[in-house]
């Protein structure tokens, strides 16, 4: 068991379709060092940020964050 980690945290992470996408998808990069930290970890996104996550940084958003361990993606 980790020490810093608190088992009965959890983290939020929301992806909407503004064009700031791309701060909510480096930080999912990350994934190892949040996992660490938290116990839960969901993200929650909207139809516009698959959409905009293409246009912008030409990442399929879907498929990234069902290949992501240890998170749920909603």
């Amino acid at each position: 068991m980790n020490p810093r980690r608190n088992d009965s945290s959890s983290i939020i992470v929301g992806l909407t379709g503004a064009s700031s996408i791309v701060l909510g998808w480096r930080f999912l990069k990350h994934v190892d060092l949040l996992k660490s930290k938290y116990r839960d970890i969901y993200v929650v996104y909207t139809k516009n940020s698959v959409r905009v996550a293409k246009l912008e940084e030409n990442v399929d958003l879907v498929s990234y964050l069902s290949e992501l361990e240890g998170i749920s993606a909603i």
